[in-house]
């Protein structure tokens, strides 16, 4: 009985599974959102997920088919549905709600939110990421630049230039300014040059008084003794110099006695000796010092004389003015002028011929009291100057009564048509020709170079050369003049005789 009555109804329980596989629908639309939070998660599990619904999906409609009547329809393999991986992806994710949970109020919250502002100002580098590189690419200039000046900064330099002149510069400084000032000043300016620090990498020095080393200097040195104290400076510090270049001073004894200039003078020659040296001033006795020390230390001596007319300044004239002249100079310029002269006297002016007659023998009459000076008495002495010269006395000697004579009645020529005499109005004696004033020029010129050759006559035999003695007979002016030998020159055993 049991059998028979549980036949019957298979055919109802086949045609409800048939009615069922009809009826069910397999779409991924309800699980769609599922699919994508997957998919954040674990991509491989979200494409194994729909590889599980696709096999789902083909089977049950092959399922249909062969329900439909279709015995060729063959229902494919089931693709294996990832229940274990869907598993531990939900224990993951209801195990990081619960984290969520717990750090809703505690440090965890803090982090999170960090996290999260992290990757909020990722986002806002990558829109910005060109200006930042270049922003940081160019504090990374500036701030090679600031160790480039770090290394550059006077600080150092100065640091290692004051040991360097503590070393090396100091001392030779130190001794080189000792020398200098006692060549220029004596004993009399005590004085030390000492370093002082330094600025911009350069030393510097000082100069203090060795008794008072706290006093200033300018309290207690005169004027002229500071002026020697800075040349004196001036050259320690370059004597420290490796070059050779030119030295310009302008008027370098402007506030110094004449106590001073001539050491001035001679310290300036010397230097000559080195370098080339250039010295402005208006002090013709400076001058003459700086002549006369070139002259002594056998070194050319160059003078330019620079003036300034009405309408121009810094005219240079190879020529010293009248008052800075040497004699042989006077005595060309004197000819020069007497030459000038007769296009006047061509001119019959005779009253501005007279002027300018009467002024050249104002400028012959100085030029004789040059030579008494220059040549006459040898520079033995000197105005101006403070002291003589003995060892040039013996040239003194060269000089004969008839040399005395013809320089007074030259002298007295003068005298009696310069223009600073007043003449008598009773004698109104003719003025001289430009031919006489000529040769009253060249007059000087012969009595100079008449002496000046006996002169080198006594030099030569106080050396012990033998020089035959000989009168030497000029005419000059209608005066004849004779010069006599000195006596030591005569043949020993004659008597010397006047040529008068």
């Amino acid at each position: 009985m049991t059998t028979r009555s549980a036949r019957p109804k298979r055919p109802r329980r086949s045609s409800t599974h048939k009615r069922t596989l009809i009826e069910l629908t397999i779409k991924l639309h309800p699980v769609a959102e599922s699919l994508q939070e997957v998919e954040l998660h674990n991509r491989t599990l979200a494409r194994a997920i729909r590889r599980a619904l696709a096999s789902a999906r083909a089977r049950r409609y092959a399922a249909q088919r062969h329900i439909a009547g279709n015995d060729e329809a063959v229902i494919p393999a089931a693709e294996p549905f990832p229940i274990p991986q869907i598993s531990a992806l939900e224990a993951d994710t209801r195990k990081y709600a619960a984290d969520l949970q717990n750090a809703a109020a505690g440090d965890e919250r803090k982090a999170l939110q960090a996290q999260r502002q992290e990757l909020a100002d990722r986002i806002t580098l990558c829109a910005h990421l060109p200006i930042i590189q270049a922003e940081i690419a160019r504090l990374q200039s500036i701030r090679f630049l600031d160790y480039c000046l770090a290394d550059t900064t006077t600080n150092t330099i100065t640091t290692l230039g004051n040991r360097i002149a503590d070393q090396v510069l100091t001392p030779r400084l130190r001794d080189q300014f000792a020398n200098e000032i006692i060549e220029l000043a004596g004993r009399s300016v005590r004085v030390e040059m000492v370093r002082a620090g330094g600025q911009y990498g350069s030393p510097q020095y000082q100069v203090r008084l060795l008794a008072a080393p706290a006093t200033n200097v300018t309290g207690v040195l005169s004027e002229g003794e500071q002026t020697c104290v800075a040349i004196a400076a001036f050259l320690a510090e370059l004597a420290t110099a490796s070059h050779s270049s030119a030295l310009v001073f302008d008027d370098p004894i402007s506030s110094l006695d004449h106590k001073w200039r001539d050491r001035v003078a001679q310290r300036l020659v010397a230097e000559a000796a080195v370098r080339q040296v250039i010295v402005f001033t208006h002090d013709l006795i400076f001058l003459n010092d700086i002549d006369a020390a070139a002259e002594h230390a056998g070194l050319a001596c160059e003078t330019r004389h620079i003036r300034s007319s009405a309408t121009t300044a810094g005219i240079v004239n190879a020529d010293l003015p009248w008052e800075g002249m040497k004699l042989p100079e006077r005595i060309h310029k004197l000819e020069q002028r007497a030459r000038d002269l007769s296009p006047l006297r061509a001119q019959g002016d005779d009253e501005t011929y007279k002027l300018a007659a009467r002024h050249f023998y104002d400028d012959l009459r100085a030029a004789w009291e040059r030579g008494l000076e220059e040549v006459a008495f040898a520079h033995v002495i000197m105005r101006h100057r403070d002291q003589i010269k003995p060892k040039d006395l013996p040239n003194v000697s060269a000089l004969t009564r008839q040399d005395c004579q013809l320089w007074t009645n030259n002298f007295d020529k003068c005298c009696g048509f310069m223009a600073g005499h007043d003449q008598s109005r009773g004698r109104n004696r003719a003025t001289p020709e430009p031919d006489e004033l000529l040769r009253d020029a060249q007059a000087l010129g012969t009595w100079v170079r008449s002496l000046r050759d006996r002169q080198k006559t006594i030099v030569q035999a106080s050396s012990g050369i033998p020089i035959a003695a000989a009168a030497v007979v000029e005419t000059t002016s209608g005066i004849n003049t004779v010069a006599e030998p000195f006596a030591d020159a005569a043949p020993a055993g004659e008597q010397r005789q006047s040529p008068g």
